[in-house]
């Protein structure tokens, strides 16, 4: 079922009929208008459909409410949002995140949250339909096909975000002479004073943007920047946590009717976490915090092999690794995205503070000395998971939920390598959780 988003806007002023009758009295029904926000286009409704029949039929095949220009205050756990694979990825998805190549993705409409394709990179692509009544008596439909597509810098606190709103289609009191304005809006719970965002906002393009379908149909592309000043940030990272909404409303432009603006409308805000960390590769930047990051290792891959061999079994099998356990409880080993429930691990960062040190000492020291006791080959070296730069290391639990094995020394190696670069790749700070996926 497709996911389509309906939200009413009433307008209290009446409305004057000029040149086609008398002029409207303060009894006659109101201009009021409805907005429908949809995956797809929105399909033509029967000639002469009433006001609570269009929006029968539309929530009959699965329509739900949208959020008007406050959006929802309130966004997901991001347990309940689908888990979006970290900025290793990139180095294997050339496709360049356009207006074109996000129109193209079937996840970029798969929902009114749009896709989080990592943690540098986001698309939303769907429908807008405005349907206009006097009374129940329908008056004419204007819709319009939106693009989003974000880019969070890894460099500096800085977001690209881009807007395209293209495939206009006007009938009845909408005409090429209306008008479409769009404001990118932005939050954070660290502005200084409510509704005046100073943590993070928009700079670049005239905000509010707007113009006449005609002008639109000859610029439907526009662009900001979501920056974020780090005197604004919370803890030793310099943290800003940012909403983003790309907000719409419509004015009518008929020589009939002189109506209002529409209500704003948006579909879900976005968020995007700022950051300045001086143990990242690079010290500034910005991750869209609702992709939940995880590393991928292959089985095939025969630069990390045999960790990934020895994480897979601890995923699928842990009562075959070692140590084992003695108390008769099953050994359960966190960390698999992929399992079921998936579960979660969370990076320490040894230089944060003396207590970060001692516990990642504590995981290197219980790792050596049970791996002391296991026979291995020249060459190998003891591979742990969780890994000792987590807080689920081999010490910090005191049932035995880890696993050590040895594996050649160059694998391990490797996959050292790859955990540090994707910890900054994917600007995975200290206390954050995430997630590995062994894939074939």
């Amino acid at each position: 079922m497709r996911s389509r988003g309906i939200f009413i806007f009433t307008l209290v002023a009446a409305v004057a009929i000029s040149g086609i009758g008398p002029v409207a009295s303060a009894a006659e029904p109101e201009l009021t208008f409805a907005t429908f926000l949809s995956d797809t286009k929105l399909p033509d409704l029967p000639s002469g459909t009433t006001k609570s029949d269009a929006i029968r039929i539309l929530t009959s095949q699965g329509a739900r409410e949208a959020s008007g220009s406050g959006s929802k205050s309130k966004h997901p756990e991001k347990s309940e949002l689908p888990f979006t694979k970290g900025s290793a990825d990139l180095a294997g998805d050339s496709t360049p995140n356009t207006f074109q190549t996000c129109q193209a993705r079937p996840e970029g409409n798969a929902d009114m949250y749009g896709q989080v394709i990592n943690r540098q990179t986001f698309c939303r692509h769907g429908y807008a339909e405005v349907m206009a009544w006097r009374g129940d008596i329908p008056l004419g439909t204007l819709s319009y096909r939106e693009t989003h597509i974000a880019t969070a810098v890894n460099g500096n606190r800085e977001a690209l975000i881009g807007v395209k709103l293209d495939d206009f289609k006007p009938g009845g009191i909408w005409s090429n002479n209306s008008m479409v304005e769009i404001t990118l809006a932005t939050k954070s719970e660290q502005d200084a004073s409510p509704g005046t965002p100073t943590a993070c906002k928009a700079i670049g393009a005239t905000n509010p943007f707007g113009g006449t379908l005609s002008q639109w149909k000859a610029k439907s592309e526009i662009g900001w920047s979501i920056v974020s000043d780090s005197a604004f940030g919370v803890g030793d990272e310099k943290l800003v946590d940012c909403h983003w909404q790309v907000e719409h409303r419509a004015l009518v432009a008929s020589p009939f009717f002189h109506g209002d603006w529409t209500g704003k409308m948006a579909r879900p805000a976005q968020d995007i976490r700022f950051d300045s960390t001086n143990y990242l590769p690079q010290r500034e930047g910005a991750v869209f915090s609702r992709a939940i990051p995880y590393l991928e290792y292959s089985r095939t891959d025969p630069r990390v092999k045999g960790v990934a061999e020895h994480i897979y079994t601890a995923f699928t099998n842990p009562a075959a690794t070692l140590p084992a356990k003695t108390d008769g409880t099953p050994k359960v080993i966190p960390g698999n995205i992929s399992g079921n429930p998936p579960s979660l691990i969370t990076r320490l960062y040894p230089g944060a503070n003396p207590i970060a040190q001692q516990a990642y000492n504590d995981n290197r020291a219980v790792v050596a000395s049970v791996c002391a006791t296991i026979p291995h080959n020249p060459g190998e070296e003891c591979d742990e998971f969780p890994f000792a730069s987590t807080w689920e290391g081999a010490a910090m639990n005191d049932q035995k939920n880890f696993s050590v094995r040895y594996v050649h020394g160059v694998e391990n190696g490797n996959a050292g390598g790859d955990l540090s670069a994707w910890y900054g790749s994917s600007r995975v700070i200290h206390n954050e959780k995430f997630g590995v996926d062994i894939i074939p």
